[in-house]
Order: C-alpha cells, then sequence, then structure tokens
C-alpha cells in the first residue's frame, strides 16, 4: 500500500477539532489550488522561520495543533478515546515518514483559516494533508 493510500485510510472519517468540524483530507499530487502553489513556494524557500512566511501564512507545529485532538479526560467516552487514539496514530505515522519536525501552515485570517499539513517525507517527496479551523 502507498502513502498516499495509507493517509487516506487514515484520515477517513477524521475531523478537526476546532469550533466547527472540518475533515481531514490528503492533497494527492493531481490537486492543484492557489493555496498549493503557496506552498509550492514556501517548498521551494525552505522557510523555517516565521518571519519568511507570506503574508497572511502562520506556521504551528504538529503536536500544538493537533493537542486538542489527542487529550484525554477522566470523563471521556469510548468514542472519543477512540478519536484521541486515531490523532494520535495519524501523527505517528506523520513523524515516522517526515521526522519530528512536521510544519503547519494556517492560511487567512480569523475565524475560518485554511490548514495545510506539510511532511518532507524521509525517502523523498512531500505529503501534504488539508483542512479547515474556525477559531472566534
Amino acid at each position: 500500500m502507498s502513502l498516499e493510500e495509507q493517509l487516506r485510510e487514515l484520515t477517513t472519517g477524521l475531523l478537526c477539532v476546532s469550533e466547527s468540524e472540518y475533515p481531514i483530507e490528503v492533497v494527492g499530487a493531481e490537486d492543484v489550488t492557489e493555496r498549493n502553489l503557496i506552498l509550492q513556494k514556501i517548498i521551494e524557500a525552505e522557510a523555517s522561520e516565521v518571519e519568511d512566511m507570506p503574508a497572511g501564512v502562520m506556521v504551528t507545529d504538529l503536536d500544538t495543533f493537533f493537542a486538542a485532538g489527542v487529550r484525554v479526560y477522566d470523563e471521556t467516552n469510548e468514542q472519543e478515546v477512540e478519536f484521541a487514539n486515531r490523532n494520535r496514530t495519524l501523527i505517528e505515522f506523520l513523524k515516522n515518514h517526515c521526522g519530528a519536525e512536521v510544519p503547519v501552515f494556517k492560511f487567512g485570517s480569523k475565524p475560518e483559516q485554511d490548514v495545510y499539513i506539510l511532511g518532507k517525507i524521509n525517502v523523498g517527496g512531500y505529503i501534504i494533508l488539508k483542512t479547515k479551523v474556525v477559531i472566534t
């Protein structure tokens, strides 16, 4: 099974935790959008500092982005534990194939932001996931 197929399986039905829940989707090689072109510029520049980001783009790390999605409390039900475990599995997969530093880019201003997770695969190429967050 290819990495893209594995990712599609891991993200099927997985939602991003924010004030609204959007699906986490794999951006395949055939998906071309303006956001992907911006990501390509980031890849080419290999920007690693926030100051290097284009205007309107914020960057965070994978653990910070998924913090709410992996949190489990004493009163958490079985379905919520399963959701947290699926998020942990996705994070582990990304770190195993892309290294510990996987940046998460947020485009636009609040309340709704497009989000892209960009992982440089250890054997070459990139993994791109997309979602949206709503923060008021």
